[in-house]
């Protein structure tokens, strides 16, 4: 029997979801401007959620059965820049024109490691290249050279005008330091143990400029002088997963470990920045004996790590960070960013700028197929792929009252679907086609639902197989610019508070 009270009018209004995707809360705990699901989409405008961008096919690589191991960017100013690639043929591949359609492909180096991908780094106008298994070599734009003096290592990093590197499965706590100015030169002396005999083994390598980070799986060090290799303990319990995972990014160093997305501090134990998504990081839901293959991208003002779910060796799915976005707990704290998930097709990639274009691409997982990602296209290779955001649970301020939903106001761009869901429970209570236009402007569509219930989600997908435009305002004029399927910035719930019901 319900016990009654005079209805109340309230009106709710989204803040957009600038917290991005909230994995670790119960459904009720989730805060406004977080999401249960965010797939496939952007965080953009402080908040609005807009469908991504796709991927361009631009050409194949080696023969059907290769796969991409890396890719690297060499730039040779005043030439053009040119992508390097490894694949499991165990070749090496260059292009002078990465922006071309198809890309062409010259083979340089071959009977390499199929398994063993390259680590690249460029110095002194030559990038030097080792994987740990085959002899390290250079190349110079036109000639490739073998060094075979040299440590055969897989890690390397340029630091204070000397290449460091590691990654040797014989000597897994071992740093080696080139000549100084000189990466051909390889001194017999030149190298020191990093937490000798300790039972693991040196997995990455990065600097912020001051100092070299050397990673372990389960600690980092940082290495203060370049001549005598002074160094000390930073963290105890966090260390690195993957040498590729390591990115830098407006300053600070990003990198995965077993934990989850960490943020280098440099002179205080690094911080983990992914706990929204700390469920993500369990053996029964992503595997961990391929973490050492993640890899990691910078697109916008966006940082990606690729991770590879339970079941496979290769990455799987972008786990998505927004620094820009991140929100300090308090005045001169350092703020953490939200998260978002995509399922691109690939989980290998390099940025190449060249004139006035910045793009990422990357290979296709499971091919031999090169892509342009986050192009001006709709599908995902020639294949569509779907968008999805759902709500957390919305009670409006009163979690034991039951509402009324008059109607519900929706403000953004483009066509997709609205799944009502209500009660914290997931069967579909009712289904909404939206139609905001297809205008560079956004739109507003009401729908009158006459839903009742307690608690309320909203769940967002879309068929949509086009890209839009979004309009910027510079000064007095307008820019129309390209950006995925649909985007939704705001809802308005206009509800009734009518009771609570036994």
């Amino acid at each position: 029997m319900a016990s009654v009270s005079d209805p109340t009018r309230v009106v709710n209004r989204s803040a957009g979801w600038s917290g991005g995707v909230n994995l670790r809360d119960a459904l009720p705990q989730i805060r406004p401007s977080e999401a249960k699901v965010m797939e496939n989409g952007i965080l953009d405008q402080n908040g609005a959620f807009v469908k991504r961008l796709g991927s361009t096919f631009r050409g194949t690589f080696g023969a059907a059965g290769d796969r991409c191991l890396a890719l690297y960017t060499y730039y040779r100013y005043p030439a053009v820049p040119q992508m390097l690639m490894n694949t499991s043929a165990g070749k090496l591949y260059y292009t002078n024109d990465p922006f071309a359609d198809p890309v062409v492909w010259t083979e340089f180096a071959s009977g390499l490691s199929t398994t063993a991908p390259f680590s690249f780094e460029t110095f002194k106008g030559a990038v030097y290249m080792g994987n740990g298994v085959d002899d390290f070599r250079k190349w110079d734009g036109t000639t490739q050279t073998t060094i075979p003096s040299a440590p055969k290592a897989a890690y390397l990093r340029l630091w204070k005008d000397t290449l460091f590197m590691t990654g040797n499965s014989s000597t897994p706590d071992r740093i080696y330091q080139s000549g100084l100015g000189d990466a051909d030169i390889w001194p017999v002396a030149g190298w020191i143990d990093i937490g000798r005999g300790d039972g693991d083994r040196t997995t990455a390598l990065s600097t912020d400029g001051q100092v070299l980070i050397v990673f372990k799986r389960d600690r980092h060090w940082t290495i203060y002088d370049p001549v005598t290799l002074a160094n000390r303990v930073v963290d105890f319990e966090k260390g690195c997963e993957s040498h590729q995972s390591v990115v830098e990014f407006e300053s600070e160093i990003f990198f995965l470990s077993r934990r989850g997305i960490c943020r280098f501090f440099g002179d205080s134990p690094s911080e983990v920045i992914s706990s929204k998504v700390d469920p993500l990081f369990n053996h029964e839901v992503i595997n961990f004996s391929a973490l050492s293959r993640v890899t990691s991208y910078i697109v916008d003002n966006q940082v990606g790590w690729a991770i590879p779910e339970l079941g496979s060796m290769d990455p799987t799915i972008q786990l998505e960070y927004y620094p820009r976005l991140a929100v300090a707990a308090s005045p001169g704290a350092r703020g953490v960013g939200p998260f978002v998930f995509h399922r691109i097709p690939s989980g290998v990639f390099a940025r190449v700028r060249k004139g006035t274009a910045d793009h990422l691409y990357g290979a296709k997982l499971g091919s031999n197929r090169f892509l342009e990602l986050f192009s001006p296209n709709g599908l995902d290779d020639g294949v569509p792929f779907v968008s999805v955001l759902e709500t957390d649970a919305l009670d409006m301020g009163q979690p034991t009252h039951t509402k009324y939903i008059r109607r519900l106001r929706f403000y953004g761009r483009g066509q997709f679907q609205m799944v009502l869901k209500r009660n914290l429970m997931d069967p579909t209570y009712k289904t909404f086609a939206l139609q905001l236009g297809s205008d560079e402007d956004p739109d507003e569509v009401i729908v009158n639902p006459d839903a009742y219930g307690r608690y309320f989600q909203m769940r967002f997908t879309d068929a949509m197989t086009a890209s839009g435009f979004k309009s910027l305002d510079v000064g007095s004029h307008g820019v129309a610019l390209v950006a995925g399927g649909w985007a939704l910035h705001q809802y308005t719930i206009d509800a009734d508070i009518m009771g609570v019901r036994d």
